[in-house]
Order: structure tokens, then C-alpha cells, then sequence
């Protein structure tokens, strides 16, 4: 197995406690979440409370949103989010991910990253395609987010 590591960040004209709410509460991701414009219609399901620990989300979407679900970890509010990954379609997946805050100035700097393992077949569709689309959704995710936190 291989690991891989992927991170893209920003910063926002916010102070981390105002970024935080839009992470936070899982039903805000419908506002700036990049795979929510994939399928306007999905389903989201999301646990109740939708923030703290243990909270999830699940999804069912069409063929470009997918399934699966998504858990927080654990939460440091104002200064961390992490949260696993379970994909059930179009293919089975894990991967664990985390949005770190640090004050920059009068605003925050937003580190958005994920990790996982790759069998060597998937490693091969990491380098060739899921990279680089995974690093757009996360940068077009993090100016949605912006454009959120700053309005």
C-alpha cells in the first residue's frame, strides 16, 4: 500500500471563529461544499446533533456525487476539523481529511487536507486523474468557502 497526502489552502477575511461555524455544523457544507453543485437533488441525510464528534453526514448522489458517508473525528473549534472519508459508489474507498485554522492577520489561513492508502490499481488512477480533479474540487471548495465566511 501507498500513501498519498494532498492539501490545497487559502486565506479568508475572517477570524478562525467565523470560518469554523461553516465547518462545524454539517449541514452548512451544502452552502460552499464543491461536491454539493454536482447534484443539486441529492440526498443528504445528517446525524442529529450535526456538529461534535461522531456526527455524520451521508450522501446519495447521482453518478458524479456518488455515496457514502462522511464522520467527524474529532473537532478543535476555531482551530480544527477531522473528519474520515467513506466512499460506497462509484467505487469503495477511505480516506481521512481535516481543515486546520491558523489566525493570518486580521483573517485566517485554511488548510484543507486528505490522506489515505492506494493498492497499486487505485495509485494508478490517483497519479492520473483523481489528483488533479481532487485538487480543484478542494480549491474551488475553499473560494465557495471565501466567499461564505467573508459575506
Amino acid at each position: 500500500m501507498r500513501t498519498y497526502t494532498l492539501t490545497r489552502d487559502i486565506t479568508i477575511n475572517a477570524r478562525p471563529a467565523d470560518v469554523y461555524v461553516h465547518l462545524d455544523d454539517l449541514r452548512r457544507w451544502q452552502a460552499w461544499s464543491p461536491w454539493a453543485r454536482l447534484d443539486p437533488k441529492a440526498k443528504m441525510t445528517y446525524s442529529e446533533p450535526p456538529t461534535g464528534a461522531g456526527a455524520f453526514m451521508d450522501w446519495e448522489g447521482n453518478r458524479r456525487m456518488g455515496a457514502g458517508r462522511m464522520t467527524v473525528l474529532e473537532r478543535d473549534p476555531g482551530r480544527e476539523l477531522r473528519y474520515r472519508l467513506e466512499f460506497r459508489r462509484p467505487m469503495r474507498d477511505r480516506a481521512e481529511a481535516n481543515f486546520e485554522l491558523k489566525a493570518a492577520g486580521d483573517g485566517t489561513r485554511v488548510y484543507w487536507t486528505m490522506s489515505g492508502e492506494h493498492n497499486p490499481a487505485g495509485r494508478i488512477f490517483w497519479v492520473l486523474f483523481a489528483q488533479r480533479m481532487v485538487g480543484r474540487q478542494f480549491e474551488q471548495g475553499l473560494e465557495n468557502l471565501k466567499q461564505v465566511a467573508e459575506s
